[in-house]
């Protein structure tokens, strides 16, 4: 009986062989510490795990091995543990590894000071390095996915249909405006944000994504407490399990609300480019029949003013020719009305006294702005500036139409022009002007004022904060395109506040006009024009006219045979008179051509856009006598011709 009992009573784990080896071969660090937390046994299992050998922690301090980050958390906790007998706690910790790197354990730590024969606190520490560095990474994963969520609006929900319990991932509760919450997921809130339209075909695209599994996309939207809508783009998915039946849901939910805008925007941006190429294409139209109209009117006028020179014909219908005159001269203007709707980049400058310009301008829109609307000017005598009138005018009438509509309960416009001189140091501040004397003219109105987020954007193409068929969001784009061809700049006010001022600049001109130039000369009889055109009753009409005022006329229907016949009699001609319009080869191509083979040669072009940016360039060139306007009378190419010739004389 004695050695049962001895045989039953517990022993101490040390003094048994059996305990012994258990502890021995564990895969987890054991060791005792007195309660001064010296170290008083470990198992092999520290040779493994941190490198050391047992012998060389027996009898040293057990937190000299931890982290400094967590050895005072770590120290309070083993003092509580000594000063409650029994107590027992699970701690987690780093510990440094005779290799220098650090490892994380889980400890669980008993105090069995009161129980001899242990005597001692026991600490069992098992490594999880592995698994925290899995959770870590495991985390990081998850915040990575939410931060790509977020960038993306793109928002995923699980739904297990067992339990009947949802959950979302962060973006989620951000689209439905939900602060995030512990699981599960306020899915019958969800519900009453979704739009009443949509409810039904929300709930019918569920029910048919839990009858047959597969994969299903929607848009539908949603409304915001305080009113907004967003529209997103859900996809579900069912999951069936062993049996068949959907066992769970899973799907994303995509915020598509600025998408969905921005097809809108681009769709309305095609739709105004189309309109600009349908623009492009009428006018092209347009100056192709204007094109061929001056040809006509110029056959004509031209056979009308030569039935005036004649006594006979004249005194028959000398007043039915005048008349014809007068009516091609107003077809005339009718053509060049639709060259200048044709063309681009293309101005016809003229030194204009500014106080004259805006005084027309604001006498026109006085009578045509509302009544409401107090029209205020003012400029300087002396001020003047070299530019096309009809462009300065669509500069200003742009920017009032803007203030108008700045003042739906009327206010004030002032247009206000200054002579200023700006210094090399202002230059370049001022958008890069060169120094120079310059006129500034403010267009100012006292309305609601230009917001600041928007201030960087009024001069962009199609920017407009007018509503829908009230704007195209051109004008002021167009009135800066204008004001850059003249080599202006254009400014807005800064200012935050009521009122708005939008100002430009233009280089100012000399107080001079062009002086009438002296008649031309007759020049001396027989000399030789080459007429070059496409159209044969041009042709005929230029040499009837040349051969009436004593010059002999050679005549060429196609660049290509003006080249060869100037080739073979450059010597005799003095003058060609070329049309810069034809098929075969362009009018400049053939100038280049004849001045090729002749550097002296005498040019005159022949043009129905005389103020074309064209014209202009190749007024530039070397040879070029003049420009001769179609349709032209019997006296303008007379004139012309003359004139060309007198030139060309005069730089021989």
């Amino acid at each position: 009986m004695n050695d049962l009992n001895k045989r039953n009573t517990p022993q101490s784990p040390f003094d048994d062989s059996v305990f012994r080896m258990l502890v021995e071969h564990s895969s987890d660090i054991t060791m005792t510490m007195d309660a001064r937390g010296l170290i008083l046994y470990v198992n092999p299992a520290v040779r493994q795990l941190l490198g050391y050998e047992p012998g060389d922690l027996i009898g040293a301090s057990g937190f000299e091995i931890i982290h400094p980050d967590d050895r005072a958390g770590l120290e309070r906790t083993f003092q509580e543990m000594v000063e409650n007998p029994g107590r027992r706690t699970t701690v987690r910790h780093r510990i440094n590894t005779k290799r220098g790197d650090w490892r994380v354990f889980e400890t669980r730590v008993g105090n069995f000071l009161d129980h001899p024969p242990i005597s001692a606190v026991i600490c069992n520490s098992t490594d999880i390095t592995e698994q925290v560095e899995a959770l870590d990474a495991m985390r990081r994963q998850e915040e990575l996915m939410n931060q790509a969520q977020s960038v993306a609006r793109l928002g995923s929900w699980n739904l297990d249909l067992r339990t009947g319990r949802m959950t979302w991932s962060k973006e989620m509760y951000r689209i439905f405006g939900f602060e995030p919450m512990p699981d599960p997921a306020p899915m019958d809130q969800a519900m009453q944000r979704v739009h009443p339209r949509d409810v039904t075909r929300v709930a019918q695209s569920i029910n048919k994504c839990l009858q047959s599994p597969g994969k299903q996309s929607f848009e539908y939207r949603i409304l915001l407490p305080g009113g907004a809508e967003r529209i997103v783009l859900a996809g579900n998915q069912s999951e069936p399990g062993p049996h068949g039946a959907p066992v769970s849901m899973h799907g994303t939910l995509q915020d598509i609300t600025e998408l969905k805008q921005a097809e809108s925007e681009k769709q309305a941006l095609q739709e105004q480019l189309y309109h600009i190429q349908k623009l492009d294409a009428v006018g092209t139209l347009a100056g192709g029949i204007a094109h061929e109209f001056n040809n006509m009117l110029a056959v004509i006028m031209g056979n009308a003013s030569l039935l005036l020179q004649d006594p006979d014909a004249a005194a028959a219908g000398q007043e039915e020719l005048e008349e014809i005159i007068k009516a091609s001269e107003r077809s005339r203007d009718l053509a060049m009305k639709l060259l200048t709707f044709a063309r681009r980049d293309k101005i016809n400058v003229q030194n204009m006294p500014v106080k004259e310009l805006l005084g027309d301008f604001a006498a026109m829109i006085e009578h045509s702005f509302p009544h409401n609307i107090q029209v205020h000017w003012t400029a300087p005598d002396d001020l003047r500036i070299s530019a096309d009138v009809s462009q300065m005018r669509q500069v200003l009438l742009n920017l009032c139409n803007n203030a108008c509509d700045a003042m739906p309960q009327g206010g004030i416009l002032s247009i206000l022009a200054a002579d200023i001189q700006i210094f090399e140091k202002e230059a370049e501040p001022l958008a890069g002007l060169c120094p120079g004397r310059y006129c500034f003219i403010t267009v100012r109105d006292s309305g609601m004022g230009i917001p600041s987020s928007i201030r960087d954007k009024i001069f962009d193409p199609f920017f407009t904060t007018k509503g829908v068929g009230r704007g195209t969001g051109l004008g002021l784009s167009i009135a800066h395109g204008i004001v850059q061809n003249h080599n202006g700049r254009m400014f807005v006010d800064n200012h935050d506040g009521p009122g708005a001022a939008v100002a430009f600049c233009l280089p100012a001109a000399d107080d001079a006009t062009t002086p009438l130039a002296p008649p031309a000369p007759r020049p001396a009889a027989n000399k030789t024009v080459l007429v070059v055109d496409d159209q044969p009753i041009m042709l005929t009409l230029a040499r009837r006219i040349l051969e009436r005022d004593r010059f002999l006329v050679l005549t060429a229907g196609t660049g290509a045979e003006a080249i060869e016949v100037f080739k073979h009699m450059h010597g005799s001609i003095d003058l060609v008179l070329l049309d810069l319009l034809m098929p075969d080869l362009d009018g400049e191509d053939v100038c280049d051509a004849l001045l090729d083979i002749d550097p002296g040669a005498a040019v005159l072009l022949c043009s129905g856009a005389t103020q074309s940016q064209r014209c202009h360039d190749m007024l530039r060139k070397g040879g070029i006598a003049g420009l001769l306007k179609k349709p032209f009378t019997m006296e303008s190419l007379i004139e012309a011709v003359r004139s060309a010739l007198a030139r060309s004389a005069r730089a021989t």
